[in-house]
């Protein structure tokens, strides 16, 4: 019984195991496997979750080229926000989310009369500003009036204006509020054209009926003041509210 592990002439033998020991080892060395495999996707797992709650840095800030800065500043447009005049005059706290294209039916034309008032001048204002607000090719065009009303050759200045960018004979909307003065001029539009015009107004005391146009407001009295701060700082004078330069 004892030859199988007594040693021969100095040498030592390894233990022979039994087929019920080798095999509760083999058992035990799969099941550290398997424990070391379940710790990994542990770790895999937890290093997943860690991973989906990552912080967003900002953004690192651009610096402009000297060529950048003179082109923009020819226009100041688009919004820079390294440009100190178009933070000053047309930054905002948060980006405003634009309004989804495929809601729009037809086209849409609103208008509507705005002023910029000064502090230190004489003439405390400009004369009114009638703003228009193309919806379908997203444009604006401003025009210094100064009576409101269906004044004929501001009739005729938006009725070309809606010709020349294709809606001559073009079924459109025209879109404002309930003020007297510019109800008219919308119906005097609406004789001069050649194509369909269906006049709409926003309800009385409901602003977010109209905000494209008051949206387009800001957008315009925003890059005036950009330009008039950018000419100021430049010239190293005030530029008065009735100067000609304004119009």
């Amino acid at each position: 019984m004892l030859n199988p592990i007594r040693p021969n002439d100095g040498e030592v033998s390894e233990p022979v195991l039994s087929e019920d020991v080798a095999s509760v080892q083999k058992q035990e060395e799969k099941l550290e496997e398997i424990t070391e495999s379940v710790g990994d996707a542990d770790g895999v797992r937890a290093e997943a979750d860690e991973d989906v709650r990552r912080p967003k840095p900002a953004a690192r800030p651009h610096t402009p080229t000297r060529a950048e800065i003179y082109e923009h500043e020819v226009t100041h447009l688009p919004y820079r926000s390294w440009c100190k005049y178009c933070v000053y005059g047309r930054g905002v706290s948060s980006p405003h989310v634009r309004p989804d294209k495929t809601e729009k039916i037809g086209v849409t034309v609103s208008m509507d009369y705005c002023f910029m008032t000064g502090e230190e001048d004489e003439d405390p204002s400009l004369p009114g500003i009638l703003i228009v607000w193309d919806d379908n090719y997203e444009c604006l065009w401003a025009l210094p009036v100064e009576h409101k009303g269906p004044v004929d050759w501001v009739v005729k200045w938006v009725v070309n204006k809606l010709d020349e960018i294709g809606y001559r004979g073009v079924a459109i909307t025209l879109k404002s509020d309930q003020e007297p003065a510019i109800l008219a001029l919308k119906k005097a539009i609406a004789a001069k054209r050649t194509g369909v015009t269906t006049p709409i107004d926003s309800p009385a005391r409901e602003s977010q009926c109209n905000g494209a146009v008051e949206q387009a407001v800001r957008r315009w009295q925003g890059q005036l003041r950009t330009l008039k701060e950018h000419y100021e700082d430049n010239v190293g004078v005030k530029l008065p509210v009735a100067h000609p330069l304004m119009g």
